[in-house]
């Protein structure tokens, strides 16, 4: 910005993109892909609402995570027209701008004054602050689980919302001034992609820790007569939280793993220039596609979910044609949520 000699790094692989049949059949293959990625989500929630699988506080978090999407989606829908070229931000600046972090100023885009970046500036802030929501957010949900492990007593009977909003306010009061500072260009490109890596870490080394904790109460529970059913479903339920939660690490993990070590390769210029709209066209899909992934794995880890999520889709629900037994047999989950809807009423 010429006005103030400031700069802004907006959460963006290209701009002034020719207007083209590339660029064009790239807009209309990402606006399918998203319509895919916000179906999905809708249809995850709606599950994750109705099974009541989990203790409350977990489903909020879960929900109100997953369905911040819709403001990323939002966002980069507003961005492309500017990234495709039917939009530019200056008449003066033709250029096409492939890179995601820059220090070199001739690489950079000129503006005259903060407004002409204006309609760019804000939809950048609320994509960085969606992308620190889903790290800072995954651990926040490993913390609602330390907290159901140490109020292991009665967590499951009290259900205790306030852990819930109060994880879930914390998220966005902690993300949002990192995308502040993110978007203004005022925290460091090493810091910016150490601080996701860290997360990721954090969340695995607690996730195995509350592993081995639940494994060493679940023996001591089983004990006949020595501890309360109320005690023995709970350590159940965090022991089903964290195997379910694995896949869904696993699949994080992978995303972070290609999209820092992808974005590293572009700030280092290792790229030749061939190459660099592939390789940033890859980490703008591991910000916007991941729910893909993420869903899918979430529902295929929890069986009701997985059961739910195929009988509301005729199709699948042919495919697969499973037969049916006379009796009715409940599985270990639906068993878990039996048990521990009677201790509610009791």
């Amino acid at each position: 910005v010429e006005s103030t000699s400031s700069t802004i790094w907006l959460p963006l692989y290209s701009i002034n993109g020719n207007v083209d049949n590339f660029y064009i059949g790239l807009a209309i293959l990402e606006l399918i892909s998203y319509c895919i990625t916000a179906l999905l989500i809708l249809k995850t929630c709606i599950i994750v609402f109705k099974s009541k699988n989990f203790h409350e506080n977990m489903n909020i978090l879960f929900i109100g995570l997953i369905i911040q999407w819709f403001e990323a989606f939002v966002c980069k829908v507003l961005v492309m027209p500017y990234q495709v070229g039917f939009l530019q931000i200056t008449e003066n600046s033709s250029n096409v701008y492939i890179t995601w972090w820059t220090a070199d100023t001739q690489n950079m885009i000129d503006v005259p004054n903060f407004f002409t970046i204006f309609p760019l500036f804000l939809p950048g802030l609320l994509i960085w602050h969606y992308v620190y929501s889903m790290f800072i957010g995954v651990t926040c949900v490993s913390i609602e689980r330390v907290c159901a492990t140490y109020f292991i007593r009665d967590y499951e009977r009290t259900p205790r919302t306030y852990i819930g909003v109060g994880l879930l306010f914390s998220v966005h009061c902690i993300s949002f001034p990192f995308a502040y500072f993110m978007v203004n260009n005022r925290i460091p490109f090493i810091i910016a992609d150490s601080l996701c890596i860290i997360c990721v870490v954090f969340v695995c080394v607690i996730y195995f820790t509350l592993w081995f904790i639940n494994i060493q109460l679940g023996k001591r529970f089983s004990t006949p007569g020595t501890y309360r059913l109320a005690q023995q479903f709970q350590v159940k339920e965090n022991i089903r939280h964290i195997m379910a939660t694995r896949n869904i690490i696993c699949c994080a993990t992978f995303f972070v793993a290609i999209a820092c070590g992808l974005l590293i390769t572009i700030v280092l210029d290792l790229l030749p220039i061939w190459l660099k709209n592939p390789v940033a066209h890859c980490i703008e899909n591991c910000i916007f596609l991941n729910p893909l992934l993420i869903c899918s794995v979430a529902i295929i880890s929890v069986p009701s979910w997985k059961k739910e999520f195929i009988e509301g889709i005729p199709f699948l629900k042919k495919i697969r044609n499973e037969p049916k037994n006379s009796q009715s047999v409940l599985n270990p989950e639906d068993e878990t949520r039996e048990y521990f809807n009677q201790l509610r009423n009791a």
